[in-house]
């Protein structure tokens, strides 16, 4: 298993409302709004790297309003 902490960059929508979407996908297991550069951290756990991938390219940036992200991977 891979474990992630994926840091979101929202335009002007409703960070709670970007959070309450990340929350519906299955790998996320938590999300939360933050202050600073990014307004969002969330936290996933996937099978592998090209999971993380798909998860990060094909469904957390394919939502609206999100502009960029960073994903740091945890070490085992």
């Amino acid at each position: 298993m891979v474990t992630a902490f994926i840091l979101v960059a929202t335009s002007s929508c409703s960070s709670y409302e970007i959070r309450d979407l990340m929350l519906e996908i299955d790998a996320v297991e938590e999300a939360h709004v933050v202050f600073g550069q990014y307004d969002l951290i969330v936290k996933a756990e996937v099978l592998d790297s090209e999971e993380l991938g798909k998860l990060v390219f094909g469904e957390i940036r394919s939502i609206d309003c999100v502009i960029s992200t960073a994903t740091l991977t945890v070490l085992p």
